[in-house]
């Protein structure tokens, strides 16, 4: 289980941000890292759309009310 935990990468909005103001965005999703981010981050990425990461493999997961508040 620890290896699982291991490979999972979580981010937020601000660093897709950074990783597509850098140009970095498809050298991230080279990884050996399973990438998930809070669903929330989708009403926030304009840029980059949240779309296109999700097609490069981002895997958007829904939070539970109590971890949100």
């Amino acid at each position: 289980m620890l290896d699982r935990l291991l490979s999972l990468l979580v981010s937020d909005t601000n660093i897709w941000i950074d990783l597509d103001n850098s140009g970095m965005i498809n050298e991230v999703f080279q990884l050996p890292y399973k990438l998930i981010s809070p669903d929330l981050a989708k009403k926030e990425l304009m840029r980059p759309l949240w779309q296109s990461l999700q097609n490069l493999g981002l895997e958007f997961v829904e939070l539970e009310p109590s971890l949100v508040s």
